[in-house]
């Protein structure tokens, strides 16, 4: 998809969202990140001045309604951007999501997406980190968490596992 194509389905998006006054921030730059691969998309807000809107290369190569989905998405974030998913995001998803074809969540679901180009990105992790109650974290590079494991011996000595705050991990080279 060339950036003609992705500036045109942009603007169905904003129009589809102007039919029913659902505000975004109308001048948002809206680039493809390679690196993207935990998200299809994300919003960035520049130190209050201006967004960004970076989109994942399997969102760009998957079925033109989650193309569309996860625009709306990103939009919606500039609209209230210090909102995260909260109340007023949500009030717009919703909105958006009963009174259209769209289907805006907040987290996303890997049918309509390309498969190909998913497993692909899978396949880049390096390491894989799991903790005694199952949580497990990917890593495509020897990160300062990765190193601190490593050293000493399955324990970690700055980080915890969030959900049961344990310091014992198991490392995996995949």
């Amino acid at each position: 998809m060339n950036t003609n194509q992705l500036n045109e389905i942009v603007k169905i998006v904003k129009s589809d969202m102007d039919k029913l006054n659902i505000p975004y921030e109308n001048d948002v730059p809206i680039v493809i990140n390679k690196r993207l691969s935990r998200s299809l998309g994300r919003c960035k807000y520049r130190c209050g001045v201006a967004f960004l809107i970076e989109l994942s290369e399997v969102i760009i190569a998957s079925e033109l309604q989650e193309l569309k989905n996860t625009i709306c998405h990103e939009l919606i974030h500039s609209a209230c951007p210090y909102d995260n998913h909260g109340g007023m995001w949500l009030a717009y998803a919703n909105k958006m999501t009963r009174n259209s074809e769209y289907t805006i969540t907040r987290l996303h679901d890997t049918k309509g997406l390309n498969q190909e180009l998913l497993k692909a990105k899978e396949q880049s992790y390096k390491y894989k980190v799991t903790c005694k109650c199952g949580c497990t974290i990917k890593q495509k590079r020897k990160t300062d968490f990765i190193k601190n494991i490593e050293k000493f011996d399955g324990k970690s000595k700055y980080w915890r596992c969030s959900k049961c705050k344990s310091d014992e991990w198991k490392l995996e080279t995949l």
